[in-house]
């Protein structure tokens, strides 16, 4: 029943969006899991209907964030494991997904945009050369599935690194980056969080300002956002920088 909430959905989109996907798939697998199917099965099911369903001129992105290179581990683009959901994890025995390059933030990606998407390179996790900026320059949208915009808009860390915020600051992390046949010792960044501050986006939602631009829809026993990226990036900023962030990521020390 999923599939139809979610086709349904997918062709309220418009062409040429680049789709970001937010998920937390323990529903869907368990629904799987009722029809007999594997975990795995059950995923591989799900990206080949978003593959079917999506327009040709739209692209799916998908993230596998890890953070151990932040350790000094080294990432694989073709073995690394995402650590921010089951999804991530299953591009890698898949040949019709690409992953891009930055060892902290990647992203699995399919459709037109690939090719442009993995060859971004950007030092900085968020920065202006990073496939977050890049999705939020061309208008793109995320689907949350199962998961709450208050605890998946990474999106709003590019908006602090963009406007320079005094609670975030630079920090590189150097490591074995394994490219094609060769390891190679790269050196990345994160703006990463004074760990004296805490924020949240819990208000988000519940600005009339954003009605529009974060749509809720809730099926029975499924739950979805369709968020969209540039308009909420931009309701954040403005937030932060002329009221204090009191509508948006609050920050308490």
């Amino acid at each position: 029943m999923y599939k139809e909430y979610i086709r349904n959905i997918l062709n309220d989109i418009e062409e040429n969006k680049i789709i970001y996907i937010a998920s937390d798939m323990k529903k869907i697998i368990f629904a799987g899991y009722r029809k007999g199917m594997s975990p795995k099965e059950t995923l591989n099911d799900f990206v080949d209907f978003l593959i079917n369903e999506i327009k040709d001129t739209q692209t799916i992105v998908v993230p596998a964030f890890n953070w151990d290179y932040c350790k000094g581990a080294m990432f694989n683009p073709l073995k690394t494991k995402s650590k921010v959901g089951v999804l991530g994890n299953i591009f890698l025995d898949r040949e019709d997904f690409a992953r891009t390059k930055h060892p902290l933030y990647s992203f699995f990606v399919y459709g037109k945009e690939k090719d442009t998407l993995i060859k971004l390179i950007n030092q900085s996790a968020w920065g202006e050369n990073s496939p977050f900026a890049y999705m939020y320059n061309n208008n793109a949208v995320q689907l949350n599935i199962d998961s709450p915009l208050e605890n998946n808009f990474t999106f709003a860390h590019y908006v602090e690194e963009k406007i320079n915020i005094k609670e975030r600051y630079h920090k590189f992390f150097e490591a074995e980056y394994f490219n094609k046949n060769s390891i190679e010792i790269r050196k990345y960044s994160m703006f990463i969080r004074d760990l004296a501050y805490k924020n949240n986006l819990y208000n988000l939602k519940n600005q009339e300002e954003l009605k529009n631009n974060i749509k809720v829809f809730e099926f029975e026993e499924n739950y979805f956002e369709l968020i969209k990226i540039h308009q909420v990036c931009e309701f954040i900023e403005n937030d932060i920088l002329f009221n204090d962030s009191s509508n948006s990521l609050k920050y308490i020390k």
